[in-house]
């Protein structure tokens, strides 16, 4: 066969293969046909995520409720992992959503939630490593169908808190790690999703197609309103099999009618790596960051689903505090967006590429968090090479850096859609409460 019909084959052959597959996505969907809270959702994500570039960090909500008052910090999101696991007969303290969501209510923000259990579940339990634990469990049926359970129970909850937007963010990096296990190819992946014997999981396959179906049926039977769904690509092979394109085709199918996507940086700060500011492996490096905007943009095009870069880290190289110790690294990632703004174009450039907004959270147990979360208090050591030594004036182990920057990012915050208001039932700063920025 010449090169041209060769060609005309493998198109062919492709074509037949995404004909077959989102066949079995449409049968997958089948019940129930309809979305019932599609268009309120879309409204909600209009309002709340259109508006303006938004911002999401992992604190109390004493630390919310305190940075809004006194320092203008509107904060779009509160981040929290649910994750421990299913099938280990272990009760973790987050089915009690309501208080959780509550608390966020507290403060004004929209509850972001990382439901991250698919390697922690019985019977591998993350061992040996996240990638080889997640394709060991899911192939357990009777663990499956507690992972479903203890999903359509926080549904259930968040349910009840209805209008409050809850942001569902559905397994980091565990959507590819299942994909790598069958060469890519969705239809091929062991998940166990209608062979559980859950009731409302009859008829989907065992596959990522029927998994990502289940998600969304769960999802649309018990918190059709309120509860969006996003859904994790991981540029692991950013250029080749992974790459925007390819993984916004991929998403397309399998959550093409979700609310969103999630994208990450890592999960750790760079100075925790022992290196100081500038980190080579930082998006902040003019090819990283050019590669990781393409890839955002390709997969949104792609896709039709708005992203954000979550689990950030929060560390600085501005203020001593950051000393790359334990819970006090440096990072240059929060300072990439924020620092001069609004002259830095860095969130204009992302919010063009499709991008949303960004959440801050550590992805570590010593990672820097925003808050005094060592109650180590105030802490001004010699600043390490690289950093520049700003003296801290609050007990934040960042020093203090996301407080003043979001203060400062809030009195104007980047309009996407909307003029940049930022809509919340939470009261505004008190009149005399000013930002002291970030001492020069």
């Amino acid at each position: 066969m010449g090169r041209h019909g060769g060609e005309v084959a493998v198109v062919k052959s492709r074509i037949v293969i995404l004909f077959l597959l989102l066949a079995g996505f449409a049968s997958a969907q089948s019940v129930p046909s309809k979305d019932p809270g599609a268009a309120v959702r879309k409204r909600i994500f209009k309002e709340r995520f259109l508006d303006h570039f938004t911002l999401g960090v992992e604190a109390p909500t004493e630390w919310l409720i305190e940075t809004r008052e006194k320092n203008g910090c509107r904060w779009d999101c509160s981040t929290l992992y649910l994750s421990g696991g299913a099938g280990t007969g272990d009760k973790p303290y987050w089915l009690n959503i309501n208080k959780l969501i509550g608390d966020a209510k507290k403060a004004g923000v929209i509850p972001w939630y990382t439901y991250y259990n698919l390697a922690q579940s019985a019977p591998a339990r993350y061992k040996p490593n996240p990638p080889a634990a997640t394709v060991v469990n899911a192939k357990v049926a009777a663990t499956m169908k507690d992972y479903f359970a203890t999903f359509k129970t926080v549904l259930e909850g968040a349910a009840k808190e209805a209008p409050w937007p809850v942001m569902m963010h559905i397994e980091p990096d565990e959507w590819c790690h299942l994909l790598l296990s069958a060469q890519m190819d969705p239809a091929k992946v062991d998940i166990k999703v209608g062979s559980t014997g859950m009731e409302e999981l009859k008829g989907l396959p065992d596959n990522l197609i029927g998994y990502a179906a289940a998600m969304k049926r769960l999802r649309d039977l018990y918190a059709p309103t309120n509860v969006l769904l996003g859904g994790n690509p991981s540029a692991f092979d950013y250029n080749n099999s992974m790459s925007g394109v390819k993984m916004g085709q991929m998403f397309k199918l399998l959550t093409g009618d979700w609310d969103f996507a999630v994208f990450e940086t890592g999960d750790r700060d760079k100075g925790s790596e022992g290196k100081p500011p500038p980190y080579g492996s930082s998006i902040n490096v003019a090819a990283n960051l050019e590669n990781h905007l393409k890839w955002i943009a390709d997969f949104h095009a792609t896709s039709g689903l708005h992203v954000f870069v979550w689990q950030v880290a929060a560390g600085n190289s501005t203020f001593a505090t950051c000393n790359n110790t334990d819970g006090h690294w440096c990072d240059n990632l929060a300072e990439l967006l924020l620092e001069g703004y609004p002259q830095n174009p860095t969130i204009g450039r992302y919010a063009r590429a499709g991008c949303s907004g960004w959440m801050f959270l550590g992805g570590q147990d010593n990672s820097t968090r925003v808050y005094d979360f060592k109650k180590d208090g105030i802490t001004n050591p010699a600043p390490v090479a690289g950093n520049l030594g700003k003296k801290s004036e609050v007990a934040d182990d960042d020093g203090g850096y996301m407080r003043l920057r979001g203060g400062a990012y809030y009195r104007k915050p980047f309009p996407i859609l909307g003029k940049g208001s930022t809509k919340t039932s939470a009261p505004e700063p008190k009149p005399e409460a000013k930002s002291t920025g970030i001492p020069r």
